[in-house]
């Protein structure tokens, strides 16, 4: 992969969801949809795409999750080679590299693929994760009890 993304001073932003492993076809796009428009109605050149770096539903989830581990057996700084999906991922992303800001989100093994994509497409450069786990229907309150991270390489 010969490309690293460039920042560009320009109100342009790239926003990428990657799903997970054996996901619905259209399981983050209205996610993607509301990011979006929330962007461009504050003033922001938007391109959204939802990508599937291991597949969807029409491909099986037993060739689908060897990937995603093969993506966590190379989450550690010692590894240097994405696996699969990250792989997949960083090509999708690759020709939006080199003018805007580049947000990659992730659910579940997607997360992982948007990590790995990260580490290939602007090396050595600092990278945020944050994650999240709330009680299915719980409006999102931050407090002590609330279970999250937040990461910085």
């Amino acid at each position: 992969m010969s490309s690293t993304f460039t920042p560009a001073p320009a109100n342009k932003i790239f926003l990428y969801f990657l799903a997970g492993v054996a996901t619905a076809p259209n399981f983050m796009e209205g996610f993607r949809r509301y990011w979006s428009r929330y962007f461009q109605q504050n003033g922001w050149e938007t391109h959204a795409e939802l990508l599937f770096p291991y597949g969807d539903w029409g491909r099986h989830w037993s060739r689908q999750l060897p990937e995603a581990y093969a993506d966590l057996r190379r989450r550690s700084a010692a590894a240097r080679a994405a696996g699969p999906g990250g792989f997949r991922a960083a090509e999708a992303i690759a020709p939006a590299c080199g003018g805007g800001e580049l947000i990659l989100i992730g659910h579940s093994a997607g997360g992982l693929a948007a990590v790995q994509a990260a580490k290939l497409l602007a090396p050595g450069t600092p990278a945020s994760v944050s994650c999240r786990s709330d009680r299915r229907g719980a409006p999102f309150r931050r407090s002590s009890r609330t279970p999250s991270c937040t990461c910085t390489r």
